[in-house]
């Protein structure tokens, strides 16, 4: 019975190691990736002046975004010291290799990640992988976490408050400033100044009407004086002007 249970844990053991070969999304090794990664690390480390403008320039978006990423990291971390740990995990159809190095005030984390090489098919040389991201990432501890995040709260928070501040001292200065439709309201308010009635005009009479007045005015003239015994002829008689009477 004991050899039987021996012989099932062997063919597990062996089943299970065959599909993790399965699982691999390429043909690698385990020690080539790993001893690959941790080359790198090493290298960008060490990069002087030179390289560095070397690979900013000719070394594609991944090895000019490690350059910075790394002296990102030795501005929080210090200089580099050693390779501590290296795993290699499977992310689909990449290869992740997780990298942590002791600098001089906290570990770093490099996470680098492979997809397969093409050109290894035609080239023998060729390693079958190659790097598509470099990821650098001091490691901090939780107290540190805390802390900081304890302070990108206040700030937001902070900013927060600064702009509605600064909102409520433009909401109260508008009062000060002139409002265009409340003056068209205040005049419409005034009632208008009445208007003066418009008095008729007097329109001058005609020509032939004065003729006609005078005509009657001189018969009466010579009618009334001849009843009073004082008969005036009418080429005695003079009509200068003629002025109405107000009633």
């Amino acid at each position: 019975i004991l050899m039987l249970f021996s012989m099932i844990a062997v063919l597990g053991s062996l089943t299970a190691c065959g599909e993790k070969e399965q699982d691999k999304p390429f043909a690698y090794e385990d020690a080539d990736v790993i001893a690959y990664s941790e080359s790198l690390v090493t290298s960008f480390a060490h990069l002087d002046d030179i390289n560095k403008a070397y690979l900013r320039n000719e070394g594609g978006d991944v090895f000019s975004g490690a350059v910075d990423s790394f002296e990102t990291a030795e501005k929080e971390a210090g200089s580099f010291v050693a390779i501590s740990d290296s795993t290699v995990t499977i992310d689909e159809e990449n290869v992740v290799v997780t990298v942590t190095a002791a600098y001089e005030e906290r570990d770093v984390e490099i996470t680098v990640t492979y997809n397969e090489n093409v050109a290894a098919e035609y080239n023998e040389q060729a390693l079958p992988f190659i790097p598509i991201e470099i990821v650098v990432s001091p490691v901090y501890s939780m107290k540190e976490l805390m802390v900081k995040a304890a302070s990108n709260t206040l700030m937001g928070m902070g900013t927060v408050f600064v702009v509605l501040i600064f909102i409520s001292i433009l909401i109260g200065l508008l009062k000060y400033i002139p409002n265009g439709e409340k003056k068209k309201e205040v005049a419409a308010s005034i009632p208008a100044p009445k208007e003066k009635p418009e008095l008729p005009k007097e329109t001058p009479a005609a020509p032939a009407d004065d003729a006609e007045l005078i005509a009657v005015i001189t018969a009466a003239i010579v009618a009334a004086s001849a009843s009073e015994g004082n008969a005036v002829s009418a080429d005695q008689l003079v009509v200068r002007s003629i002025k109405r009477v107000a009633r």
